[in-house]
């Protein structure tokens, strides 16, 4: 079993993998700017700051991102639409508890890009060279790394707190710097990212004699066999996921929601078989992806098409 794993030699899997992964990275983005360069409170109470465009597009992101398969990788986009959609039509001030979840939020998103099962940079690498890493990594951490931060994370709150009081009046106000709350949570993520890294290196500097001394017919196998196992339950799940011949990214997945909605509400009118179906929508469904989604397809087809002949 799993001794032979279907390679994504679908095209239009990477595709679609590479335009769902283009979006998230854009949104990641729009997150980022706003959490960096956030909406400050006005002197004239007759002047109200309003959501604009960027903090629009991220609702819209995170709403569409509901209708996936739930799974872990969706709760920080249930983060950024509850904060937002608390406050609208205004906006999240830095002194705010939501903005202190969007920052959570946030450095959830980034670690999560690092993550098997999750819409990941990791997934443009063959996965028999980083998929048995990426597992090796992610039991190690749940296994050691979390249970030693659960022991000092009282000392590590205290430090935290030291250090922002610390760095209040680092840079001069003429400089407009990010807010304090954000520099704390980056630097945080920073320093979880920095410690993650070390304990991967050390995990991986402790094991690998023992992987190098019984090597194995499979490069999926190179980090243990039930490592190897997990990590090819992972990739197959990612092949299934982009199989779709008509897959709709977020935010696009809301024109299959719309599409598929007569469908959804006539399920409590369906006989005892479930012989009633609405054909047309398939061939509906077919057209608008056809429309939305490939032109986006034919232009990243090109750009793997070139990949592929260089």
């Amino acid at each position: 079993m799993f001794s032979v794993v279907v390679p994504f030699t679908n095209g239009l899997g990477r595709v679609m993998h590479a335009i769902d992964l283009t979006i998230l990275l854009c949104y990641m983005g729009l997150l980022a700017h706003f959490l960096i360069l956030p909406p400050s409170h006005v002197v004239d109470p007759t002047t109200v700051e309003v959501a604009g465009i960027r903090e629009w597009s991220m609702v819209a992101y995170a709403l569409t991102k509901l209708y996936d398969r739930p799974k872990p990788s969706m709760l920080p986009h249930v983060l950024v639409l509850g904060s937002f959609v608390a406050y609208l039509p205004w906006l999240p001030h830095p002194d705010d508890f939501a903005f202190g979840v969007l920052l959570f939020a946030f450095c959830w998103m980034v670690i999560d890009l690092h993550l098997p099962w999750s819409t990941s940079p990791l997934h443009l690498v063959p996965a028999e060279l980083i998929l048995p890493r990426s597992v090796l990594i992610l039991h190690g951490v749940s296994r050691v790394f979390l249970p030693v931060v659960t022991f000092f994370l009282p000392a590590l709150l205290l430090s935290l707190f030291l250090l922002s009081t610390s760095l209040a009046d680092l840079f001069p106000n003429t400089l407009t710097p990010a807010p304090m709350e954000s520099r704390i949570a980056f630097l945080s993520l920073l320093a979880v990212l920095f410690l993650l890294m070390i304990c991967s290196l050390i995990m991986l500097i402790i094991v690998y004699p023992t992987f190098a001394s019984h090597p194995l017919p499979s490069p999926w196998d190179q980090c243990s066999r039930p490592i190897g196992l997990e990590a090819r339950r992972f990739y197959i799940r990612t092949i299934v996921q982009y199989s779709d011949p008509y897959f709709f990214p977020a935010p696009f997945s809301v024109f299959r929601l719309l599409i598929r909605l007569p469908e959804m509400v006539s399920v409590p009118f369906r006989d005892r078989g479930g012989a009633y179906r609405i054909p047309a929508i398939h061939l509906v469904e077919r057209v608008v992806w056809r429309v939305t989604v490939a032109p986006l397809a034919a232009v990243f087809g090109v750009f793997w098409l070139w990949g592929r002949r260089s």
